[in-house]
């Protein structure tokens, strides 16, 4: 009886020592789970911030498109200036919002003075910003590609000689929108609807004189302007010729609007977009645009 005893006695301990074994190895799986878990989590993260590091590195080597690039591509007037300008005050209606342009003759307006582009910009982020500080300090703003922008004046300043020498001409370009000819539009085809529409209005020699001092001869005069690559290694210009084509384009600008900040350390503000585009390849007409926006900080 007593060994029965005892041996009962052995049984209920060696099985309560079990029980603490079981419930040690499952608090170890339960911890390692977590741990992986956290790991999984943590090397996402690492993943993430590598994956900013390096869109960062690229922005910096110009791999990314520039600030006045993003000029030349985004910032037409042929916006939707009401949704547009309701979607940046509402940034929570950004993701996956999609806006569709418009545009009778062409979208990209590369006449605009770049010291507008960055009052539309203002007006973009903060509606309220005060243009003309904001233009001080333009200095803090982050241009990706520095040659781009150098590249980009000289282009304006040689559009800007030419349509001072022909001022007739300054009513059909598109500067708010309501031109009939946007000056981007391949300069052949301005130069086509110039004499289409002035054929009846301007001398056959001064008509003669636009095509001799005409800045451009082809798309290529232009894309020389812009030689930095995009991420699928086509230079910026080869987009104005390209139909129905869908890329990515990222701006990304310094907290500029901060009065206090002068720190080009600080975190970018970012604008993401994706466009694509119908193109009427037969009578070589932009149909629209359409954007999807996105916005986020960088770490």
């Amino acid at each position: 009886m007593k060994y029965s005893e005892y041996g009962s006695a052995v049984h209920i301990k060696i099985t309560s020592q079990n029980g603490s074994v079981l419930l040690t190895v499952l608090l170890l799986i339960s911890l390692m789970t977590l741990s992986a878990f956290s790991y999984i989590s943590e090397a996402r993260r690492d993943l993430l911030r590598l994956k900013y590091a390096k869109m960062d590195l690229a922005a910096r080597n110009g791999a990314y498109i520039s600030l006045v690039q993003a000029h030349f591509l985004l910032m037409s007037d042929s916006w939707n200036t009401d949704s547009l300008e309701d979607s940046w005050q509402n940034p929570e209606t950004l993701p996956g919002s999609e806006m569709t342009i418009q545009d009778e003759e062409s979208l990209i307006n590369i006449l605009k003075a770049p010291e507008t582009f960055i009052k539309n910009i203002a007006f973009l982020l903060k509606p309220e910003a005060d243009h003309d500080q904001l233009l001080e300090k333009v200095g803090q703003l982050r241009i990706l590609d520095s040659d781009s922008h150098t590249e980009s004046l000289q282009l304006y300043s040689k559009l800007n000689s030419f349509f001072s020498d022909f001022p007739e001409l300054a009513k059909f370009t598109t500067i708010r929108g309501d031109g009939k000819i946007n000056i981007n539009t391949a300069p052949e085809l301005i130069i086509q609807a110039i004499m289409k529409s002035e054929k009846n209005t301007l001398p056959a020699e001064r008509v003669e004189e636009i095509l001799r001092k005409r800045p451009f001869r082809s798309i290529n005069d232009i894309e020389r302007f812009f030689p930095s690559k995009n991420s699928d290694g086509k230079s910026i210009g080869t987009y104005l010729k390209v139909c129905s084509r869908e890329f990515s384009v990222e701006c990304r600008i310094s907290n500029v609007l901060d009065e206090s900040s002068s720190d080009l350390s600080a975190p970018f503000l970012t604008r993401k977009f994706r466009l694509s585009r119908e193109f009427d390849t037969k009578n070589e007409k932009l149909i629209s645009w359409h954007c999807t926006g996105a916005h986020g900080l960088f770490p």
